[in-house]
């Protein structure tokens, strides 16, 4: 969660694709080290098919108007459900990242009293994952979705990618100054000739 996220404002109830997948992003990051340590499984990534199932799943539950803890999910599908509270527990773009990691650490290690699954889900569901939130009555739930659909979208945040671009950038700027080297030496070759 980077400092600038605490000056950036987020509405909860529109949020931006992009604020959909950074979130997202964040969720997969902590999710792939959780599933390679317990379970051997690398495969995890953030897809526009699975945040357009959260929103769905989260529409779903907006008009339905009920409270999931008394009235359960809606449908066959496997997601994971986090309380987040009032509309004013996330104002920023830091709120709602704080609120996605510590989902993903109640949903992983805080489950056992409960026996809702939601360890089983994040272990075991589907390969990708999306997130979107929900407002059910004033009351805002983070909505994460499991579905095997979709291309991985990438993360401009991962350190493999960056390390990547690291690499492709260093390769470019040599290759500019050999061109820039022969180019010098030319003009120097034809000042020489001139003169």
């Amino acid at each position: 969660i980077g400092k600038d996220s605490k000056s950036v404002l987020v509405d909860i109830d529109n949020l931006t694709n992009e604020q959909k997948i950074s979130a997202s992003q964040l969720y997969v990051q902590g999710l792939t080290q959780i599933r390679q340590a317990l379970n051997g499984l690398t495969s995890t990534a953030v897809t526009q098919a699975a945040i357009d199932l959260a929103q769905l799943r989260a529409d779903q539950y907006e008009a339905r108007g009920t409270n999931p803890l008394t009235n359960g999910h809606i449908g066959a599908g496997v997601e994971n459900l986090i309380r987040l509270g009032s509309k004013s527990t996330v104002q920023t773009e830091e709120d709602l990242k704080r609120a996605v990691y510590n989902a993903l650490l109640v949903t992983s290690f805080a489950d056992a009293p409960s026996n809702w699954g939601h360890l089983q889900a994040n272990l075991n569901f589907a390969n990708n994952i999306g997130i979107a939130v929900a407002d059910i009555n004033g009351d805002y739930w983070l909505v994460v979705a499991f579905t095997n659909n979709g291309t991985p979208i990438t993360n401009p945040e991962d350190p493999a990618t960056l390390q990547a671009a690291l690499a492709q950038a260093q390769a470019d700027q040599a290759q500019a100054q050999a061109a820039s080297d022969a180019a010098k030496a030319q003009l120097t070759k034809a000042s020489s000739d001139y003169a």
